[in-house]
């Protein structure tokens, strides 16, 4: 069974709009949440089979 694993980045703010659409060109491959837009704070989720990829 797989796990979640998740990672935290900073990133510049005006780059998680990017980041985001990226992410949803890949349906599946991760979920990517704000938590900190002002100092470019993000989480990316992904299952544990898929953290290669999704690096």
């Amino acid at each position: 069974m797989a796990a979640v694993v998740e990672c935290y980045l900073r990133i510049r703010p005006e780059k998680i709009s990017w980041l985001r659409f990226i992410f949803e060109g890949y349906d599946g491959l991760a979920i990517v949440s704000t938590i900190a837009a002002k100092q470019g704070l993000v989480r990316i989720q992904t299952l544990d089979c898929r953290l290669t990829e999704t690096m």
